[in-house]
C-alpha cells in the first residue's frame, strides 16, 4: 500500500516524523519503522466529517502533535473505513466493481477457477493504475515553471510571531519559547493590519515573491539544530536562542531572495 510522502518533517524526542498524504488525508509517518499515527488520522477525519463540532478541543487532551497510537501502514484502510462513512462507501463501490468484473470474467470462461480470475482482475487493475501513475509522474517532470501574472510577482509578506500558551507543545519547558512563521497574501489584509504585523512581529518581511517557497528552506536550515523542535510552521527552542534563530531565518530569506 503506497502513500505519497511529502517533504515536511517533525523532530520530537530525537525521533523523526514525516507528514504525508493518503487518499486525501494528512498522515504522520514515524520514520524508524514506517508506522502511521492512527490517532491523528482519526482526529483529522472527525474534523472533516463534523466541521461544525469542536472535535479538536475534545481530543486535545489525548493527542498532541506526534503523540498517539501508531499502526502498520497495511492497517491504514481499516482505520479510514472505521472512521469515515464516505471512505467506507467508496471502498465498497470499488470492491463491488471488481467483484462484478470477476463474475463477468468467470461467466465468459468457466474453465478457470474463480479464485484465479480474482487474481487476474486485481493484477490488471494494479497494472493499469501503475501505468497511470508513471504517466502522471512523467508529466509532472515535464511541466514548465508556473507563470506568475503581471502585477502579482511580489504580493506576500512573512511574519514571525510568538505563539500563546494554547498553541505551545505540551512538553514545552519553562525556559523554552515557540514561534510561528506565517506567509500571508498582503492583498487579503487591510493596511492597518499590515502595520500592526510590522510593529508587533518578531520579524516582518515584505514583498516576497509569490513563487518563493521559503517555509521549506527555513525548515531545512532549522531542523539541523538539535535544540529546535519543529511542528508544521511552529518552532520550539530555548528562549536564549531567540535572537540567533531570528537571524538564521533572516539570513535564509536573504539567500533565497538573492537567487
Amino acid at each position: 500500500m503506497a502513500s505519497t510522502a511529502s517533504t515536511p518533517q517533525i523532530v520530537s524526542n530525537n525521533e523523526t516524523f514525516t507528514i504525508g498524504q493518503y487518499n486525501g488525508f494528512e498522515i504522520i509517518v514515524r520514520e524508524k519503522d514506517g508506522f502511521i499515527n492512527a490517532t491523528k488520522l482519526v482526529q483529522i477525519i472527525n474534523e472533516r466529517e463534523h466541521p461544525n463540532k469542536k472535535i479538536k478541543k475534545i481530543v486535545q487532551s489525548i493527542i498532541n502533535h506526534v503523540r498517539g497510537t501508531y499502526v502498520r501502514k497495511e492497517l491504514l484502510n481499516i482505520v479510514c473505513m472505521k472512521a469515515c462513512i464516505n471512505y467506507l462507501h467508496q471502498v465498497t463501490k470499488i470492491m463491488d466493481k471488481i467483484n462484478e468484473t470477476i463474475i463477468a470474467e468467470h461467466d465468459a470462461d468457466k474453465t478457470q477457477a474463480i479464485a484465479d480470475q480474482f487474481h487476474i482482475v486485481i493484477n490488471t487493475v494494479t497494472d493499469t493504475l501503475s501505468d497511470r501513475i508513471t504517466d502522471l509522474n512523467q508529466q509532472v517532470r515535464q511541466l514548465a515553471p508556473r507563470a506568475v501574472p503581471n502585477g502579482k510577482e511580489r504580493t506576500y509578506i512573512l511574519i514571525v510571531e510568538e505563539v500563546n500558551e494554547d498553541e505551545q507543545l505540551e512538553d514545552q519547558q519553562e525556559d523554552q519559547t515557540t514561534i510561528r512563521i506565517r506567509r500571508i497574501n498582503r492583498k487579503d489584509l487591510r493596511p492597518a493590519k499590515i502595520e500592526r504585523y510590522r510593529r508587533e512581529s518578531l520579524l516582518f518581511i515584505d514583498n516576497l515573491p509569490i513563487a518563493m517557497t521559503i517555509n521549506e528552506k527555513i525548515k531545512e536550515a532549522l531542523q539541523q539544530r538539535q535544540d529546535v523542535k519543529i511542528w508544521s510552521t511552529h518552532y520550539t527552542f530555548p528562549e536564549d536562542q531567540l535572537d540567533f534563530i531570528i537571524d538564521i531565518i533572516q539570513a535564509t530569506i536573504n539567500t533565497e531572495r538573492a537567487h
